[in-house]
């Protein structure tokens, strides 16, 4: 197990497919063919993730990493998953971000988070934002998270 590899592969039947679905693990060696890689990237290994579980394995308390967690946008929960497992993020594979756009990519609200990367003042592209009819709540979310699902903007224009 030194290697990350699980012990119990030696007793399956060598002539079945291979439990992880990889073919031609003729070799059995370095593990180097592996094809395309794994359908979903570890959450330990994904970039935005990653220098938490670094920061943990300096031995800082989880509670100061879930702490930088927050203040850098995040949702400190992650910390309770385990290492190995598949990014909630998708990194590499599909997850939430496959359901639509990111915020700050979604037609409807790129050029006010354009805007705001330009250095206007928050409370200007609010005031465009409900001008045009769009809740300025928007703002506050992550802009790499999921753009608010069908029908969330068109419901308030009472002027």
């Amino acid at each position: 197990t030194a290697d990350g590899l699980d012990p119990s592969f030696l007793d399956l039947d060598p002539s079945s497919p291979s439990p992880s679905g990889a073919t031609g693990g003729g070799g059995g060696g370095g593990g180097g063919g592996g094809g395309d890689g794994p359908p979903a990237v570890k959450v330990k290994n994904d970039p935005k993730y990653a220098k938490y579980f670094k920061m943990l394995s300096m031995h800082l308390p989880k509670p100061a990493v879930a702490m930088k967690a927050t203040a850098d946008g995040l949702d400190p929960s992650f910390l309770d998953l385990d290492p190995d497992s598949p990014s909630p993020s998708g990194g590499g594979g599909g997850g939430a971000a496959s359901a639509g756009p990111k915020l700050k990519d979604d037609p409807k609200f790129a050029k006010f988070f354009k805007m705001l990367k330009m250095h206007l003042p928050k409370g200007a592209v609010a005031q465009k934002m409900v001008a045009e009819g769009l809740d300025p709540a928007v703002l506050d979310m992550d802009p790499e998270g999921p753009a608010p699902g069908g029908g969330g903007g068109g419901g308030g224009g009472g002027g």
